[in-house]
């Protein structure tokens, strides 16, 4: 009896240990996290995002991209994390998609103004 419990105590300090060493996560869920908290940024100024903000955001985001989309083809994840993959993604498409059309409709706007002084 006594074996059976220090084995499993033993067992379960061996796994604390590895989930420890390895941090607990992956490449996928790195990247995930990435894209979620650039959301967060551009949800929070997308009012203010120029030009050069969204050039930033880009640069940011080009090696998660890549890592989901390698996962993806490659099958290295399973059904439920390629299920999170998309819905990260399209709340990112709708995120991006609301702030660009925010950005360039004040860009417009500005056009048009410039355009009505010049007349």
């Amino acid at each position: 009896m006594n074996r059976t419990i220090f084995m499993y105590f033993f067992a379960g300090i061996v796994a604390l240990a590895c989930l420890a060493g390895c941090g607990g996560k992956n490449s996928v869920d790195d990247a995930i996290s990435k894209i979620e908290s650039s959301m967060k940024k551009i949800e929070k100024n997308k009012t203010s995002m120029t030009e050069a903000d969204w050039k930033a955001v880009n640069a940011e985001l080009e090696e998660p991209a890549r890592v989901l989309k390698e996962a993806l083809e490659s099958d290295k994840v399973g059904a439920l994390k390629k299920i999170k993959i998309s819905a990260v993604m399209l709340k990112y498409v709708a995120v991006v998609g609301e702030a660009g059309i925010h950005t360039a409709t004040e860009e417009l706007g500005k056009k048009l103004e410039q355009a009505s002084k010049e007349e």
